[in-house]
Protein backbone atom coordinates (compact mmCIF):
# COMPACT_ATOMS: atom_id res chain seq x y z
CA UNK A 1 0.00 0.00 0.00
CA UNK A 2 1.17 3.67 -0.55
CA UNK A 3 0.03 5.91 2.38
CA UNK A 4 1.19 9.33 2.95
CA UNK A 5 2.01 8.34 6.38
CA UNK A 6 0.49 5.78 8.94
CA UNK A 7 -2.86 6.90 8.76
CA UNK A 8 -3.40 8.83 5.39
CA UNK A 9 -3.27 7.99 1.57
CA UNK A 10 -1.09 9.33 -1.56
CA UNK A 11 -1.94 11.92 -4.18
CA UNK A 12 -2.37 11.50 -7.68
CA UNK A 13 -3.97 11.78 -11.03
CA UNK A 14 -3.65 15.48 -10.69
CA UNK A 15 -1.75 18.22 -12.29
CA UNK A 16 0.31 20.74 -11.61
CA UNK A 17 4.04 21.68 -10.97
CA UNK A 18 3.75 20.08 -7.65
CA UNK A 19 2.37 17.29 -8.33
CA UNK A 20 5.02 16.50 -11.43
CA UNK A 21 6.99 15.20 -8.19
CA UNK A 22 4.20 13.32 -6.86
CA UNK A 23 3.78 11.25 -9.92
CA UNK A 24 6.92 10.53 -10.63
CA UNK A 25 7.57 9.17 -7.40
CA UNK A 26 4.29 6.97 -8.12
CA UNK A 27 5.68 5.90 -11.16
CA UNK A 28 9.46 4.61 -9.54
CA UNK A 29 7.48 3.04 -7.02
CA UNK A 30 5.39 1.09 -9.66
CA UNK A 31 8.45 -0.02 -11.05
CA UNK A 32 9.62 -1.65 -7.90
CA UNK A 33 5.66 -3.18 -7.19
CA UNK A 34 5.44 -4.47 -10.44
CA UNK A 35 7.88 -6.94 -9.69
CA UNK A 36 5.54 -8.14 -6.93
CA UNK A 37 2.39 -7.96 -9.18
CA UNK A 38 1.09 -4.94 -7.53
CA UNK A 39 0.03 -1.60 -9.05
CA UNK A 40 -0.93 1.36 -7.34
CA UNK A 41 -3.94 3.74 -9.46
CA UNK A 42 -3.56 7.20 -7.58
CA UNK A 43 -6.45 9.40 -7.15
CA UNK A 44 -6.29 13.06 -6.02
CA UNK A 45 -8.99 14.82 -4.82
CA UNK A 46 -9.08 15.87 -0.70
CA UNK A 47 -9.49 14.05 2.31
CA UNK A 48 -12.78 15.13 4.00
CA UNK A 49 -11.61 15.20 7.52
CA UNK A 50 -7.87 16.70 6.52
CA UNK A 51 -6.37 17.27 9.91
CA UNK A 52 -4.29 14.03 10.85
CA UNK A 53 -1.19 15.58 12.22
CA UNK A 54 0.83 12.53 11.04
CA UNK A 55 -0.23 13.16 7.29
CA UNK A 56 2.26 14.59 5.20
CA UNK A 57 -0.68 16.02 2.71
CA UNK A 58 -3.43 17.14 5.62
CA UNK A 59 -1.88 20.63 6.46
CA UNK A 60 -0.84 21.46 2.55
CA UNK A 61 -2.15 24.53 1.18
CA UNK A 62 -1.63 23.13 -2.52
CA UNK A 63 -5.19 22.81 -4.71
CA UNK A 64 -5.49 19.10 -5.28
CA UNK A 65 -7.64 19.01 -7.85
CA UNK A 66 -9.46 15.58 -8.60
CA UNK A 67 -8.50 14.65 -12.35
CA UNK A 68 -11.23 11.91 -13.39
CA UNK A 69 -9.34 11.61 -16.81
CA UNK A 70 -6.15 11.36 -15.38
CA UNK A 71 -7.03 8.07 -13.19
CA UNK A 72 -9.10 6.57 -15.95
CA UNK A 73 -6.05 7.11 -18.27
CA UNK A 74 -4.16 5.23 -15.28
CA UNK A 75 -6.19 2.66 -15.58
CA UNK A 76 -5.70 1.85 -19.04
CA UNK A 77 -2.15 1.00 -18.59
CA UNK A 78 -2.46 -1.76 -15.88
CA UNK A 79 0.34 -3.76 -16.50
CA UNK A 80 -0.72 -7.56 -18.20
CA UNK A 81 1.02 -9.47 -14.75
CA UNK A 82 -0.53 -7.44 -12.26
CA UNK A 83 -3.22 -9.33 -9.95
CA UNK A 84 -3.17 -6.55 -7.11
CA UNK A 85 -4.32 -3.46 -8.20
CA UNK A 86 -4.60 -0.52 -5.22
CA UNK A 87 -6.94 2.91 -5.44
CA UNK A 88 -5.58 5.04 -3.63
CA UNK A 89 -6.70 9.02 -2.62
CA UNK A 90 -6.01 11.06 -0.03
CA UNK A 91 -8.87 10.26 3.11
CA UNK A 92 -11.52 7.64 1.63
CA UNK A 93 -12.45 5.68 -0.99
CA UNK A 94 -15.77 6.50 -0.36
CA UNK A 95 -15.73 10.19 -0.24
CA UNK A 96 -18.53 12.40 -1.56
CA UNK A 97 -16.08 13.76 -4.21
CA UNK A 98 -15.31 10.55 -5.96
CA UNK A 99 -19.47 9.93 -6.20
CA UNK A 100 -19.10 10.22 -9.99
CA UNK A 101 -15.89 8.71 -10.89
CA UNK A 102 -16.45 5.49 -8.59
CA UNK A 103 -18.70 3.81 -11.32
CA UNK A 104 -16.28 4.55 -14.23
CA UNK A 105 -13.26 3.12 -12.22
CA UNK A 106 -14.81 0.16 -11.29
CA UNK A 107 -16.36 -0.39 -14.66
CA UNK A 108 -12.95 -0.25 -15.94
CA UNK A 109 -11.36 -2.62 -13.47
CA UNK A 110 -14.38 -5.15 -13.82
CA UNK A 111 -12.98 -6.73 -16.88
CA UNK A 112 -9.77 -6.92 -16.28
CA UNK A 113 -8.61 -10.05 -15.97
CA UNK A 114 -5.27 -9.80 -14.23
CA UNK A 115 -6.23 -8.02 -11.39
CA UNK A 116 -7.47 -10.81 -9.19
CA UNK A 117 -7.11 -8.46 -6.07
CA UNK A 118 -8.51 -4.72 -5.77
CA UNK A 119 -7.80 -2.91 -2.77
CA UNK A 120 -8.91 0.31 -1.28
CA UNK A 121 -8.88 2.59 1.95
CA UNK A 122 -11.81 4.32 3.90
CA UNK A 123 -11.93 5.68 7.49
CA UNK A 124 -13.86 3.54 9.52
CA UNK A 125 -17.21 5.77 10.15
CA UNK A 126 -17.52 5.22 6.17
CA UNK A 127 -17.87 1.57 5.99
CA UNK A 128 -21.27 0.11 5.80
CA UNK A 129 -22.84 -2.60 4.86
CA UNK A 130 -24.66 -1.32 2.00
CA UNK A 131 -20.96 0.00 0.61
CA UNK A 132 -19.52 -3.47 0.82
CA UNK A 133 -22.22 -5.13 -0.83
CA UNK A 134 -22.27 -2.73 -3.46
CA UNK A 135 -18.19 -2.88 -4.11
CA UNK A 136 -18.57 -6.40 -4.26
CA UNK A 137 -21.35 -6.48 -6.56
CA UNK A 138 -19.29 -4.11 -9.09
CA UNK A 139 -16.09 -6.26 -9.44
CA UNK A 140 -17.95 -10.19 -9.37
CA UNK A 141 -15.46 -12.59 -8.59
CA UNK A 142 -12.52 -10.21 -7.40
CA UNK A 143 -10.75 -10.24 -3.64
CA UNK A 144 -11.39 -6.83 -2.16
CA UNK A 145 -9.54 -5.47 0.84
CA UNK A 146 -10.59 -2.21 2.63
CA UNK A 147 -7.71 -0.87 4.60
CA UNK A 148 -8.64 0.61 7.60
CA UNK A 149 -6.60 3.02 9.54
CA UNK A 150 -6.58 2.67 13.63
CA UNK A 151 -3.06 3.24 13.96
CA UNK A 152 -3.38 3.34 18.06
CA UNK A 153 -5.76 1.24 20.36
CA UNK A 154 -4.92 4.28 22.71
CA UNK A 155 -7.11 7.43 22.30
CA UNK A 156 -5.05 9.86 23.68
CA UNK A 157 -2.48 8.43 20.93
CA UNK A 158 -4.80 8.52 18.47
CA UNK A 159 -6.79 11.42 18.74
CA UNK A 160 -5.08 13.93 21.24
CA UNK A 161 -1.63 13.45 19.90
CA UNK A 162 -2.08 12.19 16.29
CA UNK A 163 -5.80 14.10 15.57
CA UNK A 164 -7.20 11.37 13.39
CA UNK A 165 -10.51 12.30 14.82
CA UNK A 166 -11.64 8.33 14.78
CA UNK A 167 -13.06 6.47 17.42
CA UNK A 168 -12.97 2.79 18.24
CA UNK A 169 -16.50 2.61 18.09
CA UNK A 170 -16.88 3.35 15.08
CA UNK A 171 -13.96 1.06 14.08
CA UNK A 172 -15.27 -2.24 15.88
CA UNK A 173 -18.66 -1.14 13.37
CA UNK A 174 -16.56 -1.83 10.59
CA UNK A 175 -15.23 -4.75 11.76
CA UNK A 176 -18.66 -6.31 12.61
CA UNK A 177 -19.25 -5.28 8.55
CA UNK A 178 -16.65 -6.74 7.41
CA UNK A 179 -17.08 -10.43 9.32
CA UNK A 180 -20.47 -10.40 7.21
CA UNK A 181 -18.98 -9.96 4.27
CA UNK A 182 -16.79 -11.66 1.97
CA UNK A 183 -14.54 -8.49 1.34
CA UNK A 184 -11.03 -8.57 4.01
CA UNK A 185 -10.79 -5.72 5.85
CA UNK A 186 -7.20 -4.82 6.47
CA UNK A 187 -6.23 -3.01 10.25
CA UNK A 188 -3.78 -0.58 10.15
CA UNK A 189 -1.52 -0.26 12.90
CA UNK A 190 1.25 2.23 13.67
CA UNK A 191 4.58 2.07 15.20
CA UNK A 192 5.91 5.01 16.33
CA UNK A 193 4.66 8.49 17.66
CA UNK A 194 7.08 11.10 18.66
CA UNK A 195 5.29 10.84 22.34
CA UNK A 196 6.93 7.31 22.97
CA UNK A 197 9.99 6.29 23.67
CA UNK A 198 11.25 2.70 21.37
CA UNK A 199 9.93 0.27 23.68
CA UNK A 200 6.40 1.59 24.64
CA UNK A 201 5.87 2.45 21.12
CA UNK A 202 6.65 -1.58 20.26
CA UNK A 203 4.58 -2.65 23.10
CA UNK A 204 1.43 0.26 21.99
CA UNK A 205 1.73 -1.52 18.75
CA UNK A 206 1.39 -5.40 19.81
CA UNK A 207 -1.61 -3.71 21.95
CA UNK A 208 -3.21 -2.37 18.90
CA UNK A 209 -2.75 -5.44 16.74
CA UNK A 210 -4.47 -8.09 19.20
CA UNK A 211 -6.83 -5.58 19.50
CA UNK A 212 -8.00 -5.58 16.30
CA UNK A 213 -7.18 -9.32 16.09
CA UNK A 214 -10.40 -9.43 18.47
CA UNK A 215 -12.44 -7.26 17.16
CA UNK A 216 -11.76 -9.80 14.03
CA UNK A 217 -10.00 -8.06 11.59
CA UNK A 218 -8.69 -10.15 8.58
CA UNK A 219 -5.44 -8.65 8.54
CA UNK A 220 -3.06 -6.55 10.41
CA UNK A 221 -0.68 -4.47 8.52
CA UNK A 222 2.46 -3.04 10.91
CA UNK A 223 2.78 0.81 9.34
CA UNK A 224 5.94 2.37 10.79
CA UNK A 225 5.86 5.69 11.29
CA UNK A 226 8.17 7.70 8.93
CA UNK A 227 9.88 11.25 8.89
CA UNK A 228 7.78 13.69 6.29
CA UNK A 229 7.64 17.38 5.90
CA UNK A 230 4.52 18.58 6.53
CA UNK A 231 3.96 15.95 9.68
CA UNK A 232 4.34 16.07 14.03
CA UNK A 233 6.58 13.64 13.23
CA UNK A 234 8.99 15.16 11.18
CA UNK A 235 8.44 18.51 13.20
CA UNK A 236 9.78 16.64 16.31
CA UNK A 237 12.60 14.53 13.91
CA UNK A 238 13.66 18.34 12.87
CA UNK A 239 14.19 19.68 16.59
CA UNK A 240 15.59 16.24 17.77
CA UNK A 241 12.75 14.91 19.85
CA UNK A 242 12.24 11.94 17.83
CA UNK A 243 13.68 9.49 15.11
CA UNK A 244 11.54 7.06 12.78
CA UNK A 245 11.35 3.63 14.47
CA UNK A 246 14.14 0.88 14.43
CA UNK A 247 13.63 -2.57 11.61
CA UNK A 248 14.54 -4.54 14.67
CA UNK A 249 11.51 -3.21 16.26
CA UNK A 250 9.12 -3.87 13.55
CA UNK A 251 10.60 -7.23 14.02
CA UNK A 252 10.13 -7.10 17.66
CA UNK A 253 6.04 -6.42 16.97
CA UNK A 254 5.70 -9.21 14.76
CA UNK A 255 7.10 -11.94 16.72
CA UNK A 256 5.68 -10.27 20.28
CA UNK A 257 2.09 -10.40 18.38
CA UNK A 258 2.74 -14.04 16.72
CA UNK A 259 3.96 -15.34 20.37
CA UNK A 260 0.32 -14.14 21.72
CA UNK A 261 -2.17 -14.69 18.83
CA UNK A 262 -0.59 -18.01 17.12
CA UNK A 263 -4.43 -17.90 14.79
CA UNK A 264 -2.82 -18.02 11.37
CA UNK A 265 -6.48 -17.29 10.41
CA UNK A 266 -5.35 -13.44 10.52
CA UNK A 267 -2.75 -12.81 8.10
CA UNK A 268 0.58 -10.02 9.41
CA UNK A 269 2.03 -7.80 7.11
CA UNK A 270 4.79 -5.23 7.31
CA UNK A 271 3.78 -2.35 5.44
CA UNK A 272 5.45 1.11 5.05
CA UNK A 273 7.38 -0.14 1.99
CA UNK A 274 6.37 2.64 0.07
CA UNK A 275 4.95 6.01 0.91
CA UNK A 276 4.30 8.98 -0.77
CA UNK A 277 5.30 11.58 -0.83
CA UNK A 278 8.80 9.90 -0.49
CA UNK A 279 9.80 10.10 3.39
CA UNK A 280 13.04 11.89 4.05
CA UNK A 281 13.28 9.51 7.11
CA UNK A 282 12.23 5.93 6.96
CA UNK A 283 12.47 3.05 9.22
CA UNK A 284 16.52 2.62 9.59
CA UNK A 285 18.99 -0.04 12.25
CA UNK A 286 21.23 3.22 11.88
CA UNK A 287 23.85 0.45 10.50
CA UNK A 288 25.97 0.92 7.36
CA UNK A 289 25.88 -2.35 6.37
CA UNK A 290 21.96 -4.58 6.86
CA UNK A 291 20.16 -0.83 6.00
CA UNK A 292 22.37 -0.71 2.77
CA UNK A 293 22.30 -4.82 1.63
CA UNK A 294 18.46 -4.93 2.15
CA UNK A 295 18.38 -7.76 4.29
CA UNK A 296 15.15 -6.60 5.67
CA UNK A 297 13.48 -5.68 2.80
CA UNK A 298 13.50 -8.82 1.22
CA UNK A 299 12.51 -10.80 4.75
CA UNK A 300 9.87 -8.48 5.33
CA UNK A 301 8.54 -8.96 1.74
CA UNK A 302 8.78 -12.76 1.89
CA UNK A 303 7.14 -13.18 5.34
CA UNK A 304 4.39 -11.06 3.84
CA UNK A 305 4.23 -13.72 1.26
CA UNK A 306 4.90 -16.82 3.49
CA UNK A 307 3.91 -15.73 6.49
CA UNK A 308 6.87 -17.60 7.90
CA UNK A 309 8.19 -16.00 11.15
CA UNK A 310 11.48 -17.95 10.68
CA UNK A 311 12.28 -15.73 8.07
CA UNK A 312 12.23 -12.73 10.85
CA UNK A 313 14.17 -14.92 13.74
CA UNK A 314 17.14 -15.42 11.34
CA UNK A 315 17.74 -12.43 11.06
CA UNK A 316 21.10 -10.76 12.43
CA UNK A 317 23.57 -7.86 12.29
CA UNK A 318 25.83 -6.74 14.79
CA UNK A 319 23.78 -3.60 15.23
CA UNK A 320 20.84 -5.49 16.98
CA UNK A 321 22.97 -4.46 20.55
CA UNK A 322 22.69 -1.23 19.44
CA UNK A 323 19.19 -1.85 19.31
CA UNK A 324 18.49 -3.38 22.76
CA UNK A 325 20.49 -0.36 24.34
CA UNK A 326 17.89 2.27 22.58
CA UNK A 327 14.72 -0.57 23.46
CA UNK A 328 16.15 -0.53 26.95
CA UNK A 329 16.73 3.51 27.59
CA UNK A 330 13.79 4.57 28.99
CA UNK A 331 14.37 8.39 28.71
CA UNK A 332 11.44 10.19 28.41
CA UNK A 333 10.00 12.56 25.18
CA UNK A 334 10.20 16.12 26.13
CA UNK A 335 8.24 17.15 28.83
CA UNK A 336 6.82 20.26 26.50
CA UNK A 337 4.24 17.93 24.34
CA UNK A 338 1.72 20.39 25.19
CA UNK A 339 3.86 23.14 23.54
CA UNK A 340 5.22 21.58 20.72
CA UNK A 341 1.83 20.35 19.23
CA UNK A 342 0.57 23.72 19.62
CA UNK A 343 3.41 24.97 17.75
CA UNK A 344 3.70 22.90 15.18
CA UNK A 345 -0.50 23.73 15.00
CA UNK A 346 0.54 27.19 14.41
CA UNK A 347 3.06 26.44 11.64
CA UNK A 348 0.54 23.98 9.55
CA UNK A 349 -2.16 26.87 9.71
CA UNK A 350 0.70 29.25 8.48
CA UNK A 351 1.65 26.83 5.11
Amino acid sequence: MIRAVAGGALIGGVSGDNVDREESDIDRLNVGLAEQGRQVIAIGGRCEWGKCRHCALAGSSDVLPLDSEGVLRQLDHVGPRVETLCLYTPGSWWKSELNDLRPQILGKIRGMVQAKTVVVEARSDLITADRIRELEKALPGKGIEVGVGLDHVNSYFRNDILNRGDSRRSYLSAMAVGRESTTKLVTYVALGCPTLTEQEAVGMAVETAIYAYDAGTDVVSLEPLQIQEGTVQGFFAQRGAWQAPWKWSMVQVIRNFRGLVSDTGVEVRVGGEVQVPIPVGRPSNRCSVCDSDGRFAVAFREFNRTQDLDLLRVLSCECLGNWERVYNDQTQPPEEIADLLAEFDRTRQCA
